[in-house]
């Protein structure tokens, strides 16, 4: 009985966190607390005991499932952005760069592992 698992698609993984996220919305009551502006800080806080049951409107089933395409219009220009950085890392990786790279890297400095992995750490972040 060797079965492999097959971990279930992004897709569906996203719609079971609304749909979670929405059956928790109708359980949790809504409420909202007082904040504060600290003035020397400048730093919103929470007033202790300060929570407070508000009214409003349940989302129905339609806008529950509507917001999946709201999202990713509100939010395409990193969607964008991270599609891009991900097809120019692919194609650093297909061309061996990157592993030639670290390769190199590694070779030049034996013996000072821990400098290489910070050199690599700030290439990383830079990109």
């Amino acid at each position: 009985m060797n079965q492999k698992f097959k971990f279930p698609n992004v897709l569906a993984i996203m719609i079971g966190f609304i749909l979670f996220s929405s059956l928790l919305a109708y359980i949790i009551p809504r409420g909202e607390y007082t904040r504060i502006t600290d003035p020397v800080s400048d730093q919103i806080t929470v007033v202790p005991g300060s929570f407070q049951l508000v009214e409003g409107d349940r989302l129905s089933v339609f806008q529950i499932f509507m917001s999946i395409p709201e999202g990713i219009i509100g939010r395409a220009d990193l969607i964008v952005c991270i599609l891009l950085l991900g097809g120019c890392f692919y194609v650093i990786e297909k061309t061996g760069a990157l592993t030639d790279g670290i390769r190199y890297l590694t070779h030049k400095m034996r013996g000072r592992e821990d400098i290489a992995l910070i050199i690599v750490g700030f290439v990383f972040t830079a990109g």
